[in-house]
């Protein structure tokens, strides 16, 4: 009696869980592929701007409601690391990516995007979000760790 009631009981949550992911993964994205190199090509824009030097050229592909100091944030790195982003900036490749589009408010999106560069000879790992809102269109977070 109890083993048959077991029986039923997982039966019924793999009967659930046959429901139920399959509709949490609908939520997902499921083509990142076009939005993705939007996002790739919009962070490598970027930083053919900052190895420029162009820092006021760079500002512009950051979001509107999250403006910075670039050239100050770009130089505390360079002095930290000993590099200097003016004599290349290599993409050696790219981490996870992802994007998230937020349930209610279906206007915003936040992509994000692992980077690894090569600077003077030296490896940085980069993350970077990019968000899409009403208010714009751009790089929200830029973390070099």
């Amino acid at each position: 009696m109890i083993k048959n009631r077991s029986i039923k009981f997982l039966a019924a949550i793999m009967a659930l869980i046959c429901v139920i992911v399959p509709c949490l993964t609908s939520c997902l994205p499921t083509d990142l592929g076009e939005d993705m190199e939007e996002v790739k090509e919009h962070t490598l824009d970027f930083l053919r701007e900052i190895k420029k030097g162009d820092y006021e050229e760079a500002a512009k592909y950051l979001h509107p409601e999250r403006p910075a100091d670039l050239q100050r944030y770009f130089e505390n790195i360079e002095e930290d690391r000993g590099i200097d982003f003016q004599s290349g900036i290599t993409v050696k490749g790219y981490g996870s990516m992802g994007s998230n589009t937020y349930f209610g408010e279906s206007d915003v999106t936040e992509s994000y995007i692992n980077l690894y560069l090569e600077v003077s000879g030296k490896e940085l790992h980069v993350y970077v979000v990019v968000m899409d809102n009403p208010q714009g269109y751009g790089i929200c977070e830029f973390e070099i760790y």
